[in-house]
């Protein structure tokens, strides 16, 4: 999984592409990051590691742009 890179779609037209946003916000987040990894073969994953209460203005327009590129957004 790419992390904090710029979003874009300069990936793989023929692979789906997920954004995975993850602000520590659900108690069961392993369950997903173990689904997460059973994609990783099929899918493009992008992940941005961001605490709201932390985070400043250039942290949120790169969660902007990876959502904006994203087919699918999983927030952890």
């Amino acid at each position: 999984m790419s992390q904090d890179r710029d979003a874009g779609r300069d990936g793989d037209p023929g692979r789906p592409r997920i954004f995975v946003l993850d602000a520590g916000l659900f108690p069961d987040g392993e369950t997903v990051e173990a689904a997460l990894s059973a994609l990783h073969g099929p899918c493009e994953i992008d992940r941005v590691e961001v605490r709201p209460a932390h985070a400043d203005r250039d942290k949120w327009d790169c969660v902007v742009r990876h959502i904006l590129a994203a087919e699918k957004i999983v927030v952890l």
